[in-house]
C-alpha cells in the first residue's frame, strides 16, 4: 500500500507511515476521492491513492473539499458551498431602496400633472415614504435570516425580532443602532471580517432616520440604505 498524503510505498500495513507519520488505521475504502485509475476510495484530504500510488491532480482534491460542509463550531450552522449560494441570492436588493428614495426626492420639486391637485402631493409622497419603510424592514429581514442561516444559534437575533423590535416606541432608536451593531461583532469576531466597523453602521442608521423625521425623508431614505448596502456587501464578502 502507498500513503495517501507522502506518496511513500509502504511494504506493509502500519499505523502510521514511515515517512510522514501520518494515521494509516483507517485507510482503505473511504468515500472521499475515487482514484481514477485504480477506483478504488480515499480519504477526501488524500494526496495519492492507498492502492496503487496514482497522485490526485489538484482539481480533484478542490472540487470533493469545496463541496465539503463547514463543520459547525460553537452553534454556528454547517453551511456548504450551494447553501452559500442561495443565501447570496436571498440577500436584499439594496438598489431597490435607491430608487425609492430617488422616486421621493424627484417626487417633491417636480410639479404634479395639471389634473391632479397640488393637494395630491402629500399623499403621494407619504406612500412612496411608506413603500420605502416597508421595503427597508424586508431588507432587515432578510439580512438576519441570512445571519440566521450563517451562524445558527450562535447568532441571537431571529428576522421576526429584528423587524418587530422596530414597532416599539422610543426603544426603536436603540434597536436601529443595536442590530447593526451585533452583526459587526459577530463577523468580526467569527469570520475576521474587518469591513464593517463596530458602532458605525448603527450611527449611520440613526442618522438617517432623524434625518428623515426632522429635515428631508427622501434623504433619510438614502442615508438608511446606504447603512444596509454596507451590512450587505460584508456580508456578501464573507458567503463568498
Amino acid at each position: 500500500m502507498f500513503c495517501p498524503y507522502c506518496g511513500s510505498n509502504q511494504t506493509e500495513k502500519l499505523a502510521n507511515c514511515t515517512i510522514c507519520g501520518k494515521s494509516l488505521e483507517r485507510i482503505g475504502g473511504e468515500s472521499g476521492i475515487t482514484c481514477s485509475v485504480c477506483k478504488n476510495g480515499n480519504p477526501e484530504d488524500a494526496f495519492y491513492c492507498w492502492s496503487c500510488g496514482e497522485k490526485f491532480k489538484d482539481k480533484e482534491r478542490t472540487d470533493r473539499l469545496s463541496n465539503k460542509p463547514v463543520p459547525s463550531v460553537a452553534g454556528i450552522a454547517a453551511i456548504t458551498t450551494e447553501n452559500k449560494g442561495e443565501l447570496l441570492k436571498y440577500l436584499p436588493k439594496v438598489w431597490i431602496g435607491y430608487i425609492i428614495a430617488i422616486v421621493f426626492l424627484l417626487s417633491e420639486f417636480i410639479p404634479l400633472p395639471s389634473e391632479f391637485s397640488n393637494n395630491n402631493t402629500p399623499v403621494l409622497l407619504f406612500i412612496i415614504f411608506l413603500a420605502g419603510t416597508i421595503y427597508w424592514l424586508i431588507c432587515v429581514y432578510r439580512l438576519h435570516y441570512v445571519m440566521k442561516q450563517l451562524a445558527g444559534l450562535k447568532y441571537p437575533i431571529s428576522p421576526i425580532k429584528a423587524v418587530g423590535f422596530h414597532f416599539i416606541p422610543i426603544f426603536s432608536l436603540y434597536w436601529i443602532f443595536k442590530w447593526p451593531n451585533e452583526i459587526a461583532n459577530f463577523l468580526k469576531k467569527n469570520y475576521n471580517s474587518t469591513m464593517l466597523i463596530p458602532y458605525v453602521p448603527g450611527f449611520i442608521i440613526i442618522a438617517g432616520t432623524l434625518v428623515a423625521r426632522y429635515f428631508d425623508s427622501g434623504v433619510g431614505l438614502a442615508i438608511n440604505f446606504s447603512g444596509l448596502l454596507w451590512i450587505t456587501i460584508a456580508l456578501k464578502k464573507v458567503l463568498k
